[in-house]
């Protein structure tokens, strides 16, 4: 399931942060498995290395610190790759479902997780700030947004693999 929601960024002066960094849309949701299995190949990771816990984020945040990709998380390339993992794992955690939020425009913005409470988790934005403190950060950041969305629960499901592999 996917909500769309037109919104804006109240306050925000110049270029939003995710701007030309998630460049698939609406379609976002739909297309995870396949930036998955392609975030999979970009680092060299064994297929069932991706299973959809704050475990495989950890082996993310590693190789992407190891090989010197920390700069890169933030261009599109990697980017909408890490988003769409982080988020997937998000939405398996909570229960919930992918927002995409777009601007006054009819453009794409923010692809976000909603979770049953309300709660939203955005990680674009964890990313984003992740790769400006140089990287490294995205599973303990992942795992905060997933406790305060899910609480307990939620973070307990998102350790265990939920889900099966990506081919």
């Amino acid at each position: 399931l996917t909500q769309r929601v037109r919104g804006r960024a109240r306050g925000w002066r110049g270029e939003h942060l995710a701007y030309g960094r998630f460049p698939y849309g609406h379609e976002s949701p739909s297309l995870v498995p396949r930036l998955v299995s392609e975030l999979r190949v970009l680092l060299r990771l064994r297929p069932t290395t991706l299973d959809y816990t704050i475990d495989s984020l950890r082996t993310i945040d590693r190789k992407v610190g190891r090989s010197g990709l920390p700069e890169r998380s933030g261009d599109a390339s990697l980017y909408a790759h890490l988003v769409a993992y982080a988020g997937e794992t998000a939405v398996r955690a909570v229960l919930g479902t992918w927002q995409i939020v777009y601007n006054e425009e009819g453009e794409v913005f923010e692809a976000n997780v909603l979770a049953p409470g309300g709660v939203v988790i955005r990680p674009w934005l964890e990313i984003a700030n992740d790769a400006e403190e140089g990287g490294q950060w995205i599973a303990e950041l992942m795992k905060r947004a997933i406790f305060v969305a899910g609480g307990r629960a939620a973070v307990v499901r998102a350790s265990r693999s939920v889900a099966r592999t990506v081919p």
